[in-house]
């Protein structure tokens, strides 16, 4: 999708966002590492797998390297956000207990370092974009807005 985006005439290329959420969010830091014309991204309770990790199918072996505590600090994610020359958002939800918290706060540290927004939605899990009560749906809204309003600035 990104590689026809970069060659169709349909869209203004200077003004291209990747979003990703959770694993789609680490995928979407991978594929800004390959191409320096991204204006931007959205990342909602973005994932930051280690390098042992990305090399792993989506099994047992995967989740046991993810459980394994800090297993997050090696990933190429931090690295990447720290020399990406774009405008970043970085959103996760206030109860969010699948990403860890030294996760959470180093993409909040290089969020604030390079100028980026990062936002914490009220009443909201992990599973932003799945609503199981009225505060979630507000929260997924919020969001929404949210995004938007930042498509809008940049």
């Amino acid at each position: 999708a990104l590689q026809f985006l970069l060659t169709t005439e349909l869209v203004d290329k200077s003004k291209l966002i990747l979003a990703g959420n959770s694993m789609g969010a680490h995928v979407a830091v991978r594929l800004a590492e390959l191409n320096n014309q991204l204006f931007g991204l959205i990342l909602s309770c973005p994932a930051a797998y280690s390098f042992e990790a990305e090399s792993k199918q989506l099994n047992d072996e995967f989740t046991k390297i993810i459980r394994r505590e800090n297993s997050w600090i090696d990933s190429p994610v931090f690295t990447i956000l720290e020399n990406f020359g774009g405008k970043i958002m970085i959103n996760f939800g206030e109860f969010d207990t699948v990403i860890p918290e030294g996760v959470k706060n180093k993409l909040k540290e290089i969020c604030q370092h390079k100028s980026g927004q990062f936002i914490i939605l009220k009443d909201a899990t992990h599973f932003l974009l799945k609503p199981k009560n009225q505060l979630e749906e507000f929260a997924r809204q919020k969001l929404f807005t949210e995004s938007v309003k930042f498509i809008n600035n940049v």
